[in-house]
């Protein structure tokens, strides 16, 4: 007879009632012996009889096998689950109140020896590599626990004395107040005498050391940061070379540096000698070290480890070399959710392992700030990350964040996931950059915004290095391209950025004040000496006016003709022209020059293009009548499609440009699978002119004309919807439809004319049954282009004839329709609308050779951005990255311009610096004049 079910304890608490309810299931399942559990369950009669014994919260894997061998809903009992494991997590706002057997994020420091395991061999190999060599190399990759090894685990074994430092942005003075107290000087001191003679660290230490037997130990960690910084390197280079090739050298040097910047230290010279065969590889931990590393800690300080945790752990981690700070996280949120001395599998696992916890713990620190705490937040990680082709973490100096900064530095820091001191902040560890999905987001959304502050930050610092100097301040295109992404994005400044961009903005006032005033005088002297002041006032209009419209001629011919004018006196032009008068006209200029002066585009006669949305796939028909599939730019390298035989009527090509469609005037449409060598995947026969695909590339919408319904009035024209991957039978279709459909690229949404009750347009959605948002528009014997916004809100409608406007009306989520009462001016061309992927723009055509890029953030008040005209050929396809960058074709080129005002004046300013002599020639007489303001005032 089995023995009866201890009692649970007293009390009420979550973790009672959660194995009351697993006795409640298990008696309404039949009461079934724990030994018959265990057979359905595959779990030993003691792990189930603990789950439901009340005194230690069983994992999840556990509880689930529980419920399934009970017939139990195992959804229901995975939320519950998840419950109760939040409500028996500690605060995470908390500090913790006793040491952690696990570091988390940070890395282990020299005080923590007694905890740091599993890393004995390499430890040995890089004290054997050091007693024969004075300077030594660590690379690894970010995680592999290269930091914990110089400090926790070399640092702490050498017995003389050890300086241990991070480069930072001035890697000298790191040096310098690092040794401070060892040599006895003050840090500026040693800083500008290490910068003055590459031997004075050489022989400060050498005197420092005089008295005592040991080598002075200097550990660079992440020496890394001497090249993504911004660094000054070659100084603290030299100084560190030399003072371990000097002749009676008494410090060994240890660099501990990313992997991935292996070749960055392999370009500079003086690094390459030195670690010619002095490097040390960190790789991923055996199995072995690594079960050591988990379970030492634990046991050493008195704790208890679940064979189960550490199996699992191994297996998480696998043998990934960048695994470690998410292990080490892992384990001290699992140790926060320790039941007793016991660290377990269910505590793993509610704290999301090694995948999730570092993601979770940010979440909830994040959530738990209020809006005004979450903007600070979100400041300070975008300050504390160093853009590059992989990010990585940067070191910030507190006086960049303002006094309110404090209470959400303090909650982050309680989380471990940044670090703070007296003079600096800094994400604890990389790791926080790649797992945690929000910050990845926030790096992804403007990344050129982002650089634009980080230079704005390094110029505000050294205004104020320069006691406020107002010579190093803003001015010209440097002051407009910030103030337009300050305007653009209001980004939150810190006090002395917005001190150093209110006192760039207030010069350039006075300074053009100045030159007003300037006017206004030599207007007065002319009067006085002349005797004349009507008629002197009149003709040095005319003279300033007539010079002016002069200087737009020349902007004009040169921008868009084959001016035999030099590119630079272009482009000086053509910056001023803009800020002189900033209208759409000359912003367009503005790009096209910037187009003309650094791109040659291909020269490859097309008769029909058409470019997927985001303009990374192009498809056209050349002269040889064949098509062309080229990734942009065009022709590198492309795939043709044989000819059919007939003249194309229309094309489509798939965002990823794996699908090509192609209709033909003898009434055949194919559909080329282009992933590999062209397939033909589909051929369709009838009248199918309209070809277009959605934004991910998975539907092809094919189309028929009115004049197909003329000739056949058995039946009314149709629009069908096809799946690429199975193209049995359509997956939609539209009756009484006709023409191209618009796809939304970011709502299930689908616009198509219908010649139900009037011809007119009607929006579908496509992730239901045929609900349709009913639209009226305008009758169209034929079907001019039209266009359907990201959030499939707004559509816009073309023309053929040059006289009609184009028509932009507005859907709302209630099916409500508003036309916009301020139409788009008459542009009609067979240009394709196209709205930007953030639906804050669409470009129309403007006329044969032209595009308009029109401002429809306001939608019922759209205004034009740039007008874009004079192309050579036909504008024949347009499409807008996600970049804001505007790829266009035409019968002869394929282009890119971009649409952010700032980098385009940026990238012409870089130009005319690198051309500043011949500039500086030809301008004076403009600025002379007044005419136009000085361009890339810096």
């Amino acid at each position: 007879m089995a023995r009866p079910e201890r009692p649970l304890d007293a009390g009420d608490t979550p973790l009672l009632r959660f194995a009351a309810d697993l006795r409640t299931l298990r008696w309404r399942a039949g009461n079934p012996t724990y030994r018959e559990l265990s057979k359905l369950a595959n779990y030993s009669t003691a792990v189930l009889c603990e789950a439901a014994g009340g005194r230690k919260f069983p994992s999840k894997a556990v509880t689930l096998a529980f419920v399934t061998a009970c017939e139990g809903d195992t959804d229901e009992w995975a939320t519950r689950w998840r419950k109760v494991a939040d409500h028996l997590a500690p605060s995470r706002l908390e500090p913790d109140t006793e040491r952690s057997p696990y570091p988390g994020l940070a890395a282990f420091q020299i005080s923590d020896a007694d905890r740091f395991f599993g890393r004995e061999n390499l430890r040995k190999e890089l004290l054997d590599r050091l007693r024969e060599h004075r300077f030594i190399g660590v690379f690894g990759a970010s995680g592999s626990g290269k930091s914990s090894l110089l400090r926790a685990g070399l640092a702490a074994a050498v017995t003389g004395p050890v300086v241990v430092l991070t480069p930072g942005p001035d890697p000298l003075h790191e040096c310098a107040a690092r040794l401070s107290d060892l040599v006895g000087e003050s840090p500026a001191v040693l800083r500008a005498e290490f910068a003055a003679d590459r031997a004075g660290l050489h022989r400060r230490i050498s005197q420092a050391l005089a008295d005592r037997r040991e080598d002075l130990l200097l550990v660079v960690d992440q020496f890394e940061e001497v090249f993504t910084l911004g660094a000054d390197q070659a100084p603290f280079i030299d100084a560190l070379v030399h003072a371990t090739n000097a002749e009676g050298s008494r410090v060994r040097v240890v660099l501990g540096v990313r992997a991935d910047f292996f070749g960055h230290c392999g370009s500079v010279p003086a690094l390459r000698e030195a670690l010619r065969d002095r490097t040390v590889l960190v790789g991923a931990m055996t199995p072995e070290e690594l079960r050591e590393a988990v379970a030492r800690p634990a046991t050493d300080a008195g704790l208890t480890i679940e064979t189960a945790l550490v199996n699992r752990i191994l297996a998480d981690a696998g043998k990934e070399a960048g695994a470690l700070p998410l292990v080490s996280h892992a384990l001290r949120e699992t140790w926060q959710r320790r039941q007793g001395i016991a660290l377990t599998l269910a505590a793993y696992e509610a704290a999301g392992g090694i995948q999730h916890a570092i993601a979770r713990t940010a979440e909830a620190v994040f959530t738990r700030l209020d809006a005004e705490q979450q903007a600070v937040a979100r400041q300070v990680f975008l300050r504390l990350v160093a853009l590059g082709d992989e990010d990585t973490k940067r070191r910030l100096n507190r006086a960049e964040l303002d006094a309110g900064s404090e209470a959400v530095l303090a909650a982050l820091t309680a989380s471990r996931l940044i670090t703070v001191d007296q003079d600096h902040v800094e994400i604890t560890h990389e790791a926080l950059i790649s797992h945690w999905p929000r910050l990845r987001d926030w790096l992804g959304e403007d990344r050129e915004g982002l650089r634009t502050h980080r230079l704005l930050t390094e110029a505000t610092a050294e205004w104020k290095a320069l006691n406020r100097d107002a010579g190093a301040l803003y001015r010209g295109a440097r002051l407009a391209l910030t103030q337009d992404w300050l305007q653009r994005t209001r980004t939150r400044l810190s006090i002395d950025e917005r001190a150093f961009l209110d006192a760039s903005a207030a010069t350039s006032r006075r300074q053009s004040r100045r030159l007003v005033r300037l006017v206004v005088l030599l207007v007065v002297l002319l009067v006085a000496v002349s005797g004349t002041t009507a008629y002197s006032l009149r003709e040095q209009g005319r003279t300033a006016d007539a010079l002016h419209r002069e200087t737009l001629q020349q902007v004009e011919s040169a921008v868009l003709s084959e001016s035999p004018m030099n590119p630079t006196d272009v482009a000086a032009l053509a910056v001023a022209d803009y800020q002189s008068d900033p209208t759409p006209q000359h912003r367009g200029q503005l790009f096209r020059w910037w187009y003309q002066g650094w791109t040659t585009p291909p020269r490859t006669p097309r008769t029909m293009a058409v470019l997927d949305p985001t303009g990374s796939f192009s498809a056209s028909v050349t002269d040889t009548a064949t098509i062309a599939l080229a990734p942009e730019p065009a022709d590198w390298p492309r795939k043709e499609i044989p000819a059919h035989g007939a003249t194309v009527e229309s094309i489509a090509v798939a965002s990823d440009g794996k699908h090509v469609a192609v209709s033909y005037q003898d009434d055949v449409t194919d559909l080329w699978n282009t992933a590999g060598d062209p397939v033909l995947q589909r051929t369709w026969t009838g009248r199918r002119t309209y070809l277009s695909f959605s934004p991910d590339g998975r539907t092809l919408a094919i189309g028929e004309t009115t004049a197909n319904w003329r000739q056949d009035v058995s039946r009314y024209p149709q629009l069908e919807l096809w799946n690429v991957n199975d193209l049995t039978v359509p997956v939609r279709t539209f009756a009484n439809s006709w023409g191209q459909a618009a796809f939304a690229a970011d709502a299930p949404r689908v616009a198509v004319r219908s010649m139900e009750r009037g011809d007119g347009i009607r929006v579908y959605a496509t992730d239901s049954a045929p609900t349709q948002l009913p639209l009226a528009t305008r009758s169209d014997m034929l079907a001019p282009p039209m266009a359907l916004s990201p959030d499939g809100g707004t559509v816009v409608m073309g023309a053929f004839d040059p006289h009609v406007p184009i028509s932009m009306y507005t859907v709302q989520p209630d099916g409500d329709v508003k036309e916009v009462e301020e139409p788009v001016p008459a542009g009609g061309g067979t240009l394709q609308p196209v709205f930007s992927r953030d639906g804050t723009y669409v470009i129309l055509p403007d006329d044969a050779n032209g595009i308009a890029v029109w401002d429809i953030r306001d939608p019922h008040h759209p205004h034009e951005y740039a007008a874009l005209s004079g192309w050579k050929g036909q504008v024949l396809a347009a499409a807008v990255s996600p970049d804001r960058r505007l790829t266009i074709i035409t019968t002869e080129t394929q282009l890119a311009v971009t649409l952010d005002v700032g980098s385009a004046i940026a990238g012409i300013c870089g130009h005319l610096k690198e051309n500043e002599p011949h500039v500086a020639e030809m301008w004076p007489s403009f600025a002379a004049n007044d005419v136009l303001p000085m361009p890339c005032q810096q």
